[in-house]
């Protein structure tokens, strides 16, 4: 039986995405394989709460342009919002 705490994080659409493995971990955070409700799968962005002010704002202008810029090459922004325990931002 494993100890390790299973990783949720909750939309502000209230959609849980659950952690199904780790892909990447670099300076500015760490990159998730997740699985929401239904079983749909996406890539989660979380970002350390320790990245320097030029780094967030860099970070939010992915997020922006994510969203509103739709092509093959550029990938889809559908959610973005705060882990649950509110000390790390995703996208």
């Amino acid at each position: 039986m494993s100890n390790k705490k299973e990783c949720i994080f909750k939309s502000g659409f209230l959609i849980e995405y659950k952690v199904i493995k780790k892909l990447k971990d670099s300076s500015n955070g760490t990159i998730y394989l997740v699985q929401d409700e239904i079983g749909d799968e996406y890539i989660i962005k979380l970002f350390n709460k320790n990245i320097t002010s030029e780094k967030l704002i860099r970070f939010k202008n992915e997020i922006n342009f994510g969203k509103f810029h739709k092509h093959k090459n550029i990938i889809s922004i559908i959610d973005n919002g705060l882990k649950m325990d509110g000390d790390k931002e995703y996208m």
